[in-house]
């Protein structure tokens, strides 16, 4: 299990989270089907995000595979790998690498995304 902290240039941080669903398809090379869990996207890039979920992977044991469902302007539907974990209290921040070439839809929809807040919150202060 190797430990990436990204520090790419475009990174968009959800406030608040974004709610997503996540379902592990593949523990250890094994394939599995897996019921969809509750998560909050907390930052989103083109190849990966950090993720809230109160669901524990173990992934200091474990090599897990996941597809993030979610909806920006669109939905979208991304398989990735789970990097690393980071317990807290109540729930467990996690990783994830994406496997699939989405960099440009994630860019143009987190373009999207990010000018429709910034007009609906300049809405709002109006």
């Amino acid at each position: 299990m190797s430990i990436s902290r990204r520090h790419e240039p475009f990174r968009y941080e959800f406030q608040p989270p974004l709610p997503c669903l996540i379902q592990l398809y593949e523990v250890n090379n094994a394939r599995l089907d897996s019921k969809q869990g509750q998560a909050r996207l907390l930052d989103l890039s083109p190849n990966g995000c950090k993720l809230d979920t109160p669901l524990n992977f173990r992934v200091n044991q474990n090599e897990c595979k996941v597809v993030l469902s979610f909806d920006l302007i669109g939905p979208l539907a991304i398989r990735g790998s789970i990097l690393w974990q980071d317990q807290k209290a109540h729930t467990s921040h996690y990783g994830i690498q994406f496997e699939e070439d989405h960099q440009k839809e994630i860019t143009d929809e987190l373009k999207h995304y990010a000018k429709k807040h910034r007009e609906e919150l300049a809405g709002q202060e109006s």
